[in-house]
């Protein structure tokens, strides 16, 4: 995480997976969109009990 001018940047990456798991590969694809989604309302629900 780094400190901005307007808040917090956050990195998230995933390595590892080999080229004989394309499944594992592309399902990391799908699901961490939800999941950055998800925290992307928590962190929102956050700030705004926080005014």
């Amino acid at each position: 995480m780094a400190g901005t001018a307007t808040g917090t940047r956050l990195r998230m990456e995933q390595t590892g997976f080999a080229a004989d798991q394309p499944m594992y590969c592309g399902g990391a694809k799908q699901g961490w969109p939800r999941v950055l989604d998800a925290l992307d309302k928590v962190l929102a629900r956050l700030e705004k009990d926080a005014r």
